[in-house]
């Protein structure tokens, strides 16, 4: 097992001792932070649209979540998406890759995420990208 994979392991039995609560949540930003550590670039491919990210620890391939994401959506040219948990902006890039004269607008709580979006949206040179640092919700 790698150290990757035992440090997984660890959040796991972890989150199952922790109760839920303040605790829990100080220490799911712990390990967030720490696995969300940049290491390089990496490019992907979704529907003929390369896309530039900022390469992590945690890397996951959001290729099939945003293929998942249009199946239940039909983006034209000129419309105005909203990405609510932006998180580091795949579907956001996309969305705004194919729709040159239209916008998106990113909502994001997270300043982790927050700061690998605004590179990643940098990276990928989208200007019609608008970032909101918030979160959606009745209560904090």
């Amino acid at each position: 097992m790698c150290n990757r994979q035992l440090f997984f392991k660890l959040c796991q039995n972890l989150s199952k001792i922790v109760p839920e609560g303040k605790y829990k949540e100080i220490l799911r930003l712990i390990f967030y932070k720490i696995l969300s550590i940049p290491i390089g670039i990496t490019t992907i491919e979704i529907k003929n649209t390369k896309i530039k990210l900022i390469k992590t620890i945690t890397m996951i391939d959001n290729k099939n979540e945003v293929e998942d994401y249009l199946k239940f959506c039909n983006i034209k040219e000129g419309d105005v998406v909203l990405d609510c948990g932006a998180f580091y902006g795949v579907f956001a890039i996309f969305c705004a890759k194919n729709n040159k004269t239209g916008k998106v607008i990113c909502i994001e709580p997270d300043p982790t995420a927050m700061k690998l979006l605004k590179k990643n949206i940098d990276i990928n040179k989208c200007n019609n990208i608008e970032i909101l640092n918030m979160g959606l919700g009745k209560t904090n």
